[in-house]
């Protein structure tokens, strides 16, 4: 009886290291299945957000197309535009692009105007807006498997009054010229400068300052900000030289620093740079330590100016600026890092108020749908020409030793000409 009964515990030990070991191999197996199904969710959620951003993409690039369209053939021949029957494929874009600008459009049963580019593209056979129909062009539905993507854009805006600029700097395009063109009603007095921003935390998050211009990578970059201004009549004699503070031309160099607390340039820099008299120095300008410092409050950028404009000659007031011959050309003068930047109009002389930009970029807002998932992208598209050619340097030099420019320079209180004799009072003999 005792032999059975020790026989009986060795079983019962036996049977309770079985039912663990399925327990542990159990919930083993439940995890690995989770995390299968877990990862196969994260997959097919990445693949429709890319799909859906891609949809969004779609929208901008149509916008490309019907702004390209409207600026390049419809704009001048088409008037007003039109959408009555019989209207040209021109007339019905011009219709719906200007009033989308303008911002007097209004498509029955779209308070967002989200189908302006596909009415002026009539990107769908049917032209009309049903209420409650949801209208949305489709892209593409594609197979993967056993699941099918469904993907389309649902909403494209366009909007060409903007509160700022916005572009980046890089090795491959080191200038940027920006029309300084505004909405009259939103600086009644003109412009007085620019709050200019640049390095934001796409471009780098951690900084590095030191007293060389670019030397060191992770330091926001040098920037080189020139102005250009005419009154309403101009000579060309005019961009050569600054008087009783006003000047048509001057150019500033910006030096990001973490010393000092220099955010505001005065409008003399610009003078200054164009008296030849006179010593320009760059101008330091207190930045973010990093991206984290809060002691410039929410500023999207790590290193922010206010840049003030002197009036250019002839004109007493800034409202008396001639709009068609005033930029600011912000430039990359070392070339590297890369670096975003955003230009905002001061309608003040203390840059508390601001102006919008009319007709300079256009902003693009495009919602794009895969299945469930949305995905929602702002595009800015250049108006006027990117590439046009604006002198930045006035010699390159490549290579080395023989194969660089040699140049000799030679002073000398004698004169001497290759055509003629002179004396030594400069003046030429017979």
């Amino acid at each position: 009886m005792l032999k059975n009964r020790k026989q009986f515990k060795k079983g019962a030990a036996s049977m309770y290291v079985v039912v663990i070991a399925a327990l542990l191999f159990g919930v083993i197996t439940i995890s690995f299945i989770r995390i299968i199904i877990s990862d196969s969710l994260r997959t097919t959620n990445d693949e429709l957000a890319q799909s859906a951003y891609d949809s969004a993409l779609a929208g901008v690039e149509d916008a490309k197309t019907a702004l390209i369209k409207y600026y390049s053939e419809c704009q001048a021949d088409h008037g007003s535009g039109s959408t009555e029957s019989g209207a040209t494929d021109c007339q019905r874009l011009v219709y719906y692009v200007e009033n989308a600008l303008n911002g007097t459009l209004s498509i029955p049963n779209d308070s967002e105007n989200c189908l302006t580019i596909e009415q002026a593209l009539q990107r769908n056979s049917d032209s009309t807006i049903d209420a409650g129909e949801n209208h949305e062009v489709k892209i593409v539905q594609t197979t993967s498997g056993e699941s099918n993507t469904d993907q389309a854009y649902t909403c494209v805006t366009i909007n060409d009054k903007l509160a700022d600029y916005r572009a980046t700097l890089s090795s491959g395009t080191t200038v940027r010229v920006i029309p300084l063109k505004y909405v009259a009603s939103e600086a009644a007095n003109g412009v007085f400068g620019v709050k200019l921003g640049w390095y934001s935390k796409s471009d780098g998050e951690e900084y590095s300052y030191n007293d060389k211009f670019g030397t060191d990578p992770i330091a926001p970059p040098v920037l080189s900000v020139q102005l250009i201004q005419t009154a309403g009549t101009f000579s060309l004699g005019d961009f050569t030289s600054s008087e009783s503070g006003k000047t048509d031309r001057g150019t500033i160099i910006l030096q990001p620093t973490n010393n000092g607390s220099n955010t505001i340039v005065g409008a003399d820099v610009f003078t200054k740079s164009n008296n030849h008299e006179k010593t320009n120095e760059s101008q330091k300008i207190r930045c973010k330590s990093n991206i984290s410092d809060g002691s410039y409050g929410d500023e999207e950028f790590a290193c922010v100016a206010k840049i003030k404009f002197p009036l250019p000659k002839g004109v007493n007031e800034a409202k008396e600026r001639n709009q068609d011959t005033f930029f600011l050309v912000v430039s990359l003068p070392y070339g590297s890092p890369n670096t975003s930047f955003s230009v905002q109009l001061c309608a003040d002389d203390s840059c508390t108020n601001f102006a919008s930009f009319d007709g300079v970029q256009t902003a693009v807002d495009s919602t794009g749908r895969a299945n469930d998932m949305f995905s929602r992208v702002e595009a800015r598209i250049e108006l006027a020409d990117v590439n046009f050619p604006f002198a930045e340097f006035a010699l390159q030099l490549s290579g080395s030793g023989d194969s660089a420019l040699n140049k000799n320079f030679y002073v000398t209180k004698n004169c001497w000409t290759a055509s003629g004799d002179c004396n030594n009072s400069g003046s030429l003999g017979n």
